[in-house]
């Protein structure tokens, strides 16, 4: 998950502390995640698949509804 989560925040072409702000989450926290030391939560999930205007559906915040393949809106 931790590759997803940065290559995710660099295609928004956002920094850490940017993408931290907008997920309510601090840049440290970011770092922790992308070097697989912290995991996001089913919250933080939720609000980045709001963040990208995709359709949470599925009936849970997962990997899996998060990483579908989906064009994500710049």
């Amino acid at each position: 998950m931790k590759d997803r989560i940065k290559a995710l925040r660099e295609r928004l072409g956002k920094s850490q502390d940017e993408f931290g702000k907008d997920l309510g989450l601090t840049r440290n926290y970011i770092s922790l995640i992308e070097n697989g030391q912290r995991n996001l939560s089913d919250q933080s999930i939720k609000v980045l698949c709001s963040l990208m205007s995709m359709k949470n559906g599925c009936g849970q915040a997962t990997e899996k509804c998060l990483f579908r393949k989906q064009k994500m809106n710049k």
